[in-house]
């Protein structure tokens, strides 16, 4: 079963877009799947990443940032008193991802 609600449509428009293209662009949204409308937004957050319409990436780049941080400071915190190539170790574990803003 599809479920809408937790579906959104974010639509990425140029920016050399004229004010009246995308007035009357707006003003005619709609999407339907299924007989059920979709919420248009300018921001969504699939997966943990930010994505925003008008393409921006400091949101997101500000949310991953932030994860490490917080990562980075409970390794810290739990394994600190111990040997440095341990806690690089544990580091590596906890605070590299394979598919985040690391890369």
């Amino acid at each position: 079963m599809f479920n809408e609600s937790k579906s959104k449509c974010l639509i990425s428009e140029p920016r050399k877009l004229s004010q009246f293209v995308r007035t009357l662009h707006r003003d005619m949204r709609k999407f339907v799947i299924g007989g059920k409308e979709i919420e248009f937004v300018n921001t969504f957050v699939p997966l943990g990443h930010v994505i925003r319409s008008d393409m921006d990436d400091n949101d997101d780049i500000e949310n991953q940032r932030c994860e490490l941080i917080g990562q980075t400071n409970n390794v810290l915190c739990y394994f600190g008193k111990l040997v440095s190539n341990v806690k690089y170790s544990s580091f590596k574990s906890y605070c590299s991802s394979t598919y985040g803003s690391e890369l």
